[in-house]
């Protein structure tokens, strides 16, 4: 369980979704990591399992200065990506 709220629990369930071409606007959250160097990443986190591995990939990285997670909403349309 986590404090941000996410249409999906799973990459499995997202995957599922995805395969019907088309997911209204969905909740997941964005990460902007920002490193002692100065560079950042901002990107999209979709699913609580992908969230809650992320967290632990970055706890106690020496080269991290700061770690903004917030939430956010996403859409996917097949189309898109024709």
């Amino acid at each position: 369980m986590t404090e941000f709220k996410f249409r999906f629990k799973t990459n499995a369930e997202l995957d599922l979704a995805e395969s019907t071409g088309y997911i209204e606007d969905y909740p997941m959250v964005r990460c902007k990591v920002t490193t002692k160097e100065g560079h950042s990443a901002d990107f999209a986190v979709k699913t609580e399992e992908d969230f809650l591995q992320l967290k632990e990939d970055l706890k106690d990285k020496d080269h991290i200065e700061s770690i903004e997670y917030y939430p956010s909403t996403l859409f996917f349309d097949i189309n898109d990506y024709d």
